[in-house]
């Protein structure tokens, strides 16, 4: 095989893979055995076993984690296309950018 040949992605990604795999095998055999030990699952609080509750899940998180994905990405074409186009792309993206986060904020 030439080097170029040695560098395709593929064959590179077969290569890592078989030494992930190697690795993997290497430490399950170098770990010890798991025993059971359901106290040592159990939840635990300062000495006293903790109440079990439900938690719901707040998905307000994702309009905020959606904000900061707008103004980050917003910011990054603006600074990287001024000096490459017109001034009225990036502008125009700032404005998408801007109607974009109104709607997230307007729910």
């Amino acid at each position: 095989m030439a080097p170029v040949e040695i560098l395709n992605p593929v064959v590179v990604f077969m290569v890592y893979l078989g030494v992930g795999i190697l690795l993997y095998k290497a430490g399950t055999m170098l770990a010890p055995p798991l025993r059971d030990a359901g106290w040592k699952l159990s939840s635990y609080a300062c000495g006293e076993v903790a109440p079990e509750k439900k938690v719901r899940p707040n998905y307000n998180f994702y309009h905020v984690a959606y904000l900061f994905t707008i103004l980050h990405v917003g910011a990054l074409v603006t600074c990287t296309s001024f000096g490459i186009t017109a001034y009225s792309l990036p502008l125009m993206y700032l404005s998408l950018v801007m109607f974009g986060m109104a709607v997230l904020i307007a729910r």
